[in-house]
């Protein structure tokens, strides 16, 4: 793909994403009004950290098994039959987990003795858990789109979904938790019935080919892919589970922090990985310098964007967390502490660059394996750290641990790639990252010498001061990167 169509793609995904997060933002101002940081919304995170953990082992497999052996341009009868088989054996698995939930769900229900709030719980996990199967179809049918160069579709039904889900908590006066998690179900299955119209002619057969070579060759590449989602997932279930001990809202208010952040994963991180996986899939089979040039550059150009964000979230955060979510039942101290947790969140973002793409290299040469033992490892050193300073410093170290987890990966996943296709030619990286760092310290420099100088009217201030940040980011970016002034040439057509 050229770079100018590139550019011109990313754009598009770029706008796209962006309607999508403003109106999921708009979705958890309401939420925040109406429930605030209590049982109710603990109740609701639960729900979608323990369900979403069941889909998201399939869903990676997908992304990163499917597309390649997707986008080879000529596949045989013999080997999309396997393909198909694949297909058929992930939503499988996936759809007898979900079913062994509810049917756990029911017993408990039945049998146990429950109060109000876990009642609450796992109403809404069965609730969730049936229209999880609709997210696993939307992601094969996803590929199918990227395979094709089609990235726009996809967000499109990503925008109508987030609309679906929206709708109810905007036009009811007295919302209902459970009529929120309904919508949300509902909107899972609007995603799909639209990317199914899209698909149509490209879809697949249910077979169940289980002796193919093109299926078993499948599900070895995917079983380290589903043992590093396991790895994940389990991390993650631990955090959440800790944070619902160590105090009432905690959840919630991580919550609240992670859908600020995902702001900036959603626009920048998956749109660059989705943009650039089949690019380097095809790169790491036909020219490895090239690849690894490519690789390089696009971490550069995802943290040009990531790092001056996680910066401006650590100055402007708590102005932002007042702006989205301080009315109604969500108060000040509310505010407080989920702006706190914001700062310490957000410093784990430019290392979550860094990993994932260099997961991609790792994925694009055929290797599942070994970003599943840095996780295995990541795990382990969590778990310790968590077990060590959880006593200490309480919810501290369940914040800090994403920092130290992906700082590791990160690092191990340097040198073992480094192992595989030789040396990476770090010094420009290097040198461009620090660039960005001080630009990033300046802008926060002028930022907080403006905020202390002036005194207006919260949402005049914020959007002041962020546009300020921009321009003065951009302009000593143009200065000092040269990638960055080559990229706005070629956007000139110079």
């Amino acid at each position: 793909m050229k770079p100018q169509k590139r550019a011109k793609i990313f754009g598009a995904m770029l706008l796209l994403t962006l309607s999508t997060q403003l109106i999921g933002l708009f979705k958890n101002t309401l939420l925040a009004q109406a429930f605030g940081v209590g049982s109710a919304m603990d109740a609701y995170n639960l729900a979608n950290t323990y369900i979403v953990a069941i889909t998201n082992l399939a869903i990676p497999a997908i992304i990163i098994v499917l597309i390649p052996v997707l986008a080879k341009e000529q596949k045989t009868r013999y080997e999309a039959s396997g393909i198909d088989s694949y297909i058929t054996f992930l939503i499988a698995i996936i759809t007898v987990l979900i079913v062994v939930v509810n049917i756990g769900s029911f017993l408990t229900v039945q049998f146990g003795t429950l109060t109000e709030e876990m009642t609450l719980f796992i109403e809404m996990t069965c609730m969730i858990s049936v229209a999880q199967v609709f997210r696993v179809y939307t992601s094969i049918l996803t590929s199918h789109r990227q395979v094709a160069d089609d990235f726009i579709h996809p967000k499109v039904a990503t925008f109508i979904s987030a609309v679906v889900a929206t709708s109810y908590i905007f036009f009811a006066k007295s919302p209902s938790i459970l009529i929120v998690m309904l919508f949300l179900s509902v909107s899972f299955l609007v995603e799909w019935l639209y990317l199914l119209i899209v698909n149509r002619g490209t879809g697949f057969r249910r077979r169940w080919k289980l002796k193919n070579r093109t299926f078993q060759k499948l599900i070895r590449q995917t079983g380290p892919v589903i043992f590093n989602a396991i790895i994940f997932q389990v991390s993650l279930i631990i955090s959440t589970t800790l944070a619902t001990f160590l105090g009432n809202g905690y959840v919630s208010a991580i919550g609240y922090s992670n859908q600020i952040l995902s702001i900036i994963q959603a626009l920048i991180l998956v749109n660059m990985l989705s943009l650039s996986y089949p690019t380097l899939l095809r790169l790491f089979k036909q020219d490895l310098q090239a690849a690894k040039k490519q690789l390089l550059g696009d971490i550069e150009r995802t943290n040009t964007l990531v790092i001056p964000l996680v910066v401006g979230m650590m100055i402007l955060g708590k102005a932002f967390t007042t702006l989205l979510f301080q009315r109604g039942e969500f108060g000040a101290d509310d505010t407080a502490l989920v702006s706190q947790f914001l700062i310490i969140l957000a410093l784990s973002l430019p290392a979550l660059v860094i990993r994932d793409f260099l997961y991609r290299a790792f994925f694009a040469l055929d290797d599942t394996k070994t970003p599943s033992k840095i996780s295995l490892v990541a795990i382990i050193l969590n778990i310790g750290f968590l077990a060590v300073f959880t006593p200490m410093v309480g919810i501290v170290a369940v914040l800090v641990a994403p920092l130290i987890a992906n700082s590791f990966s990160m690092l191990i996943a340097l040198r073992l790639l480094q192992k595989k296709i030789g040396t990476l030619k770090l010094g420009k990286t290097i040198r461009n990252h620090l660039l960005i760092v001080m630009n990033s310290i300046v802008m926060a420099v002028i930022i907080l010498f403006l905020n202390q100088t002036r005194d207006a009217p919260l949402l005049i201030e914020f959007s002041g001061l962020t546009l300020v940040g921009i321009v003065v980011y951009t302009i000593l970016t143009a200065i000092t990167n040269p990638s960055a002034r080559t990229i706005l040439r070629m956007k000139k057509g110079k």
